[in-house]
């Protein structure tokens, strides 16, 4: 797990410098960056660009329970334990 871990550190870090090489050679040859270089360095930026993505799974059931009268909850929790006890024994 180690080698994996270091090597996830290393590999963005690696690509990312043999793009701003190949950009640098390009830009002194008379055509300027190719496409290709252009490409690269537009994947690179969606695969390991700075931005986080964050999924959320709210199905609501903190303002059920709060919102829950003690009735309700003690009603919802016997059902909650007949259900897994019924699962358990299928």
């Amino acid at each position: 797990m180690n080698i994996i871990d270091n090597l996830g550190e290393m590999i963005p870090k690696t690509l990312n410098r043999i793009i701003e090489m190949s950009e640098t050679l390009e830009q002194s040859c008379p055509n300027g960056v190719t496409n290709k270089t252009r490409v690269i360095r537009d994947l690179y930026n969606r695969v390991f660009g700075q931005r986080v993505t964050t999924v959320s799974l709210d199905f609501g059931i903190s303002d059920l329970i709060s919102n829950a009268t003690s009735e309700e909850f003690n009603r919802s929790t016997i059902i909650a334990a007949l259900v897994i006890a019924f699962l358990r024994f299928i």
